[in-house]
C-alpha cells in the first residue's frame, strides 16, 4: 500500500469525487463549520482521509480560518484549503496533533469509553483552535455508548468537533444521525478511478497502457483504494522497473491475488456443496493472509448474482440453495471481527447448505414464471427462515433430553445420530458458533469410555480440540449421558 499512503489527497482540490469536492467547499463557504458531521459510503472512497483534511481546515494557521472576521464572505476554495506547511498542519499529516484523536469504533464501543470521551470533551484545546474526535466505524458503538455520546453532540462546546465515519449508516441511531450534517460518498465511476491513477502513474513515472487503467479501475468495482492497491500490485510485479504495464500483466496479477477470482471457487463449490474444493480453497486463502472480510463481501456479491440468474432461468434447485447459503452468510458474517479463525464464520456459512431436512426443502413454494422475481425471493426467504427457526439445532430433539430430565435420570442413547443430536441441542443454549461448528462433523463411533469426532475441515478441527470446546462438549456428553467419555477429534483426509 506504498502509493496510497505516498498518493493520500490532502486538499479538496485532490479528493478525486467532483461531488465530495462541491459538497465540502459548500460546507466551509459560510465561514462557519458544523460541529457534528457523518461521513457514510462503501470502503476504500476516502471517509477518513477527508476527516482528516477537514481537521486541517478548521485548525490551519494559514487559511480563511484563521482569522475569519477579516475574510469576505462567501470564501473562496482557495481561502478554504488547508495550507499543509504550518504547525498545525504538518502534526496533523504526521498524525502527532494532541488536538485531533482518531478513534477506532469497533476497540473503543463501550459506555466507559465514551464517558471517557465526554470528560476529555470539555478540557481546551492544547495548542489548536478546534478539538477534533474522528471516530472510524462509529456504527459498532454499543447503544449505551450512543447514548451517552448524544447529550455531547446536542450541547458541544464550542472548541470541538465530531466526524465520524461508517459504512454502514443503517446501524447509527437516527437520534446521532439527526445532529449530524450527514455527506454520503458514493461508489466511484471507472472515469474518477483512472482519473485517480493518472495522478500515481505520472509521480511514479510509470509507463501505462490507457486500456490496463481501465481494467484497473473495473476490477476496483468503485473503490479508490482498492483500484490503488492493484497498481502498486502490479507495478511491483514487473522484473523490469521500466517496463510498460498492459493489460496482460493486470489480469496477470489478478489470476493470483484477484479477490474475485477466489470468491468464484467458494461460490462454486458451496452451490455445489463440494466440500473438498471449499476446503482447498479456504486454506489457500489463509494461507495467502488475504483479507477475510474482502473475501466475505465478495462472496455475497457472487452469491446474490447467482441467485438472481437462477430466477431468471426458474432454477428452483439453484434459488433454495443459494437463499439458504445468504442466509447463511448475512447470519455468520456478525462473528467475523471477532472469530478467533478469520475464515470459520464464512466456512459455517458455505458448509450449511444442506442443514434443512430433505422433505422441509420439498415444501419450499413452486416458482410460477409469471410471478415477478422481487416477489418470489421475498417469499423464499421468508419460508427458508421460519424453516431454519425450526431446524435441528433450534428445537429440542424428538425425546426430551437428559438435561431436561428430573435429577439423576440420564437418557439411554443408542446411536451416535442421537447422541449428535442432543449434543448439538445442549450446547446451543450456551455456545451458538460451536453447535454451528458440530453441525458440520458427525460422531464416528462412541463407546463407553470415547466419543469419536470426525470432520472434513482442518478449521473445525481446530476449533473443537481447543480446551473450551472440549469442556463444553464433555459437559454436555455428561449431561445427557452421565458418563465421563474422551472426547477425540479427527480429520477426514479423503
Amino acid at each position: 500500500m506504498v502509493y496510497y499512503r505516498t498518493y493520500r489527497p490532502m486538499r479538496i482540490e485532490e479528493l478525486d469525487s467532483p461531488r465530495l469536492r462541491e459538497r465540502l467547499y459548500g460546507a466551509f463557504a459560510s465561514g462557519t463549520f458544523p460541529h457534528a458531521l457523518l461521513f457514510t459510503g462503501p470502503k476504500g472512497l476516502g471517509k477518513t482521509s477527508t476527516a482528516r483534511i477537514i481537521a486541517k481546515i478548521v485548525n490551519c494557521e494559514r487559511n480563511a480560518f484563521s482569522n475569519i472576521s477579516t475574510r469576505t464572505l462567501p470564501l473562496s476554495h482557495d481561502e478554504i484549503e488547508p495550507c499543509n506547511q504550518c504547525n498545525q498542519c504538518l502534526s496533523i499529516i504526521k498524525g502527532a496533533n494532541m488536538d485531533v484523536l482518531e478513534i477506532d469504533g469497533a476497540s473503543n464501543r463501550g459506555i466507559d469509553e465514551i464517558r471517557a470521551l465526554r470528560e476529555s470533551v470539555h478540557l481546551s484545546a492544547s495548542a489548536s483552535r478546534i478539538k477534533v474526535y474522528i471516530i472510524d466505524e462509529v456504527h459498532m458503538l454499543t447503544t449505551e455508548a450512543f447514548n451517552a455520546l448524544l447529550k455531547t453532540i446536542e450541547e458541544p462546546p464550542a472548541h470541538v468537533m465530531f466526524i465520524f465515519c461508517t459504512t454502514e449508516p443503517h446501524k447509527v441511531p437516527d437520534t446521532i444521525r439527526s445532529r449530524c450534517v450527514h455527506i454520503s460518498l458514493q461508489k466511484a465511476t471507472n472515469e474518477e478511478i483512472v482519473s485517480a491513477l493518472k495522478r500515481i502513474v505520472e509521480g511514479e513515472k510509470l509507463t501505462v497502457h490507457s486500456d490496463a487503467l481501465s481494467r484497473i479501475a473495473e476490477l476496483a468495482s468503485g473503490g479508490f483504494r482498492d483500484a490503488v492497491k492493484l497498481l502498486d500490485e502490479v507495478a511491483q510485479a514487473r522484473s523490469d522497473p521500466s517496463a510498460t504495464i498492459d493489460v496482460l500483466l493486470v489480469e496477470k496479477v489478478r489470476s493470483v491475488t484477484g479477490i474475485d477470482d477466489i470468491s468464484s471457487v467458494f461460490v462454486d463449490a458451496a452451490i455445489r456443496q463440494d466440500m473438498k474444493a471449499l476446503r482447498d480453497g479456504i486454506d489457500k486463502a489463509e494461507q495467502e493472509g488475504i483479507d477475510v472480510r474482502s473475501v466475505y463481501e465478495a462472496v455475497m456479491r457472487g452469491m446474490h448474482q447467482r441467485l438472481r440468474d437462477a430466477v431468471l432461468r426458474s432454477d428452483e434447485q439453484t434459488i433454495q440453495t443459494c437463499t439458504v447459503l445468504l442466509d447463511n452468510l448475512l447470519r455468520e458474517f456478525a462473528f467475523v471481527s471477532t472469530s478467533p479463525l478469520p475464515f470459520l464464520p464464512l466456512e459455517l456459512a458455505l458448509t450449511a447448505a444442506d442443514t434443512l431436512p430433505a422433505e422441509e426443502t420439498q415444501q419450499l413454494p413452486s416458482r410460477s414464471p409469471h410471478r415477478t422475481s422481487a416477489v418470489t425471493i421475498n417469499t423464499l426467504v421468508k419460508k427458508q427462515h421460519s424453516m431454519r427457526v425450526a431446524a435441528l439445532v433450534n428445537k429440542p430433539p424428538k425425546e426430551t433430553p437428559a438435561s431436561q430430565a428430573p435429577s439423576g435420570q440420564q437418557r439411554d442413547i443408542t446411536t451416535s445420530a442421537e447422541l449428535m443430536e442432543h449434543m448439538m441441542y445442549v450446547i446451543k443454549k450456551h455456545n451458538h458458533t460451536l453447535a454451528g461448528v458440530l453441525r458440520g462433523c458427525e460422531i464416528a463411533s462412541m463407546t463407553d469410555e470415547q466419543v469419536v469426532i470426525q470432520t472434513k475441515f482442518s478449521f473445525h478441527k481446530e476449533r473443537l480440540e481447543q480446551h473450551e470446546a472440549i469442556d463444553q462438549i464433555t459437559s454436555a456428553i455428561r449431561s445427557i449421558t452421565g458418563k465421563d467419555m474422551k472426547v477425540v477429534v479427527q480429520l477426514i483426509t479423503t
